[in-house]
């Protein structure tokens, strides 16, 4: 997905793995690194990866995807829609939630960021931006913005830190017990995560 300027690469997951900006093959901010997408259902984790079921497509006669996940082990449905603005350097991801379950579900979003700002992992700064609502990632001229909301709700989690460095696995592997830290900057090889506030949805699909 792309419009000239910005460029987005989705694997299997839907796992950003390249973002290229300000040109379609020039500085990929990513670099094939895994931008993670992950679900806490009833307190129970999930990085959505291949032992998720999917049904990848567009939508009708555009270039907004349309992909469905679902789990056997748990009554619901993942909806995904992913577009790139058609004129500003903006990644749009819609996430909608269907819960065919008799009874209330506690569900939580969380979204990984593994950037390489200026095609490298070095000397980048990741932080909480409280006036936006927002992490950022920046390295001299370029900054990434990630943020999210459900209705009027901004991101209620969030967690920055270390990556590719010593023995540290990075910030994603703080969403793993559906808490994160709130750790607000990290500079260096850093990445980090944020969490859509719970979601609960119980009797008929919504």
């Amino acid at each position: 997905m792309g419009n000239g300027a910005l460029l987005v690469t989705l694997d299997e997951s839907l796992c950003i793995r390249d973002l290229y900006f300000p040109h379609a093959g020039m500085e990929n901010h990513v670099g094939g690194h895994n931008c993670r997408f992950g679900v806490s259902i009833n307190g129970t984790f999930f990085w959505i990866d291949s032992s998720w079921q999917r049904e990848i497509r567009y939508s009708g006669d555009t270039l907004v995807t349309n992909v469905v996940f679902s789990n056997p082990g748990f009554p619901l449905m993942i909806a995904v829609n992913d577009a790139v603005h058609p004129v500003l350097p903006l990644f749009l991801r819609k996430i909608s939630l269907e819960n065919p379950a008799g009874y209330s579900q506690d569900i939580r979003i969380f979204l990984a960021h593994d950037f390489h700002v200026l095609d490298t992992g070095k000397g980048n700064t990741a932080y909480y931006h409280p006036g936006l609502g927002a992490v950022i990632h920046y390295k001299k001229n370029r900054f990434l913005l990630v943020g999210g909301s459900t209705g009027n709700t901004g991101i209620t989690q969030y967690a920055v830190g270390l990556t590719e460095f010593a023995s540290l696995a990075g910030a994603w592997a703080d969403a793993e017990d559906g808490e994160l830290s709130g750790n607000p900057v990290a500079h260096g090889s850093v990445d980090s995560v944020i969490g859509i506030p719970g979601l609960h949805r119980g009797g008929l699909p919504s």
